[in-house]
């Protein structure tokens, strides 16, 4: 299976001009009206992201606790006005995408990403914001287990190099936050200190990925087989 061409022509809509291979990050904008200069390939990719953005909205029975799905307006349980949540996002004058993330923007989409990997899957990036709670949860409970400081939450970034292994129909899945590595893994062949993500043979996890200096992330990833 072969991925689509790389479609590098960047055109000004208003002044009707092209900027053809225009790779520089940096160069965002019509040197002649100052219009955000567009792409049809990153457009595509920017339309999907904002529709699966808009399909994470979900309704919350404040009565009953429960959570439906978003086009639902009343409880089918108690019959009360359910409340409606949304994920908090912002189109930025330079047509990237930002979220709310811990109190603070996030970027998640612009040229700079597009241009490192025109390829990126929509859901890594909605995988990632919706599975957010589930995240924090879990390095909470992995520190109060091991009876460690809990360190801050994880960035954006650093939550996304997680689900981003979830690309090709690989499935990713979390097995335990850890603030160092064990000397057996230390001293294993498998491990290289000096690589982001090391493979290890173990009958829990396959991956260990390292987020910070004092902070691990054993994985298992389960590979589809599909080869591309």
């Amino acid at each position: 299976m072969s991925l689509p061409a790389v479609d590098e022509n960047w055109y000004c809509e208003d002044c009707d001009l092209n900027f053809e291979y225009c790779d520089k990050p940096d160069f965002l904008f019509c040197p002649n009206c100052g219009k955000v200069l567009k792409n049809d390939m990153y457009q595509y990719n920017l339309d999907g992201l904002i529709d699966s953005l808009n399909n994470l909205g979900k309704s919350i029975c404040e009565n009953c606790g429960e959570e439906f799905d978003k086009e639902y307006n009343f409880c089918p349980l108690c019959s009360e006005k359910l409340k409606k949540e949304t994920i908090p996002f912002d189109i930025e004058k330079d047509n990237s995408v930002t979220v709310d993330w811990n109190g603070e923007k996030a970027l998640v989409y612009d040229k700079c990403v597009y241009l490192s990997n025109p390829h990126f899957a929509v859901g890594s990036i909605i995988e990632c914001i919706s599975s957010k709670n589930y995240t924090d949860e879990k390095l909470e409970c992995d520190f109060k287990r091991i009876d460690e400081t809990l360190p801050e939450k994880l960035t954006y970034d650093e939550a996304y190099s997680i689900y981003e292994l979830n690309g090709w129909g690989n499935l990713v899945r979390i097995e335990e936050f850890i603030s160092k590595l064990s000397q057996d893994i230390l001293e294993s062949d498998q491990f290289k200190p000096n690589k982001k993500i090391n493979y290890i043979e173990n009958e829990r996890f396959n991956r260990i990925l390292k987020l910070r200096e004092d902070l691990y992330v054993k994985l298992m990833i389960i590979e589809s087989g599909i080869n591309y």
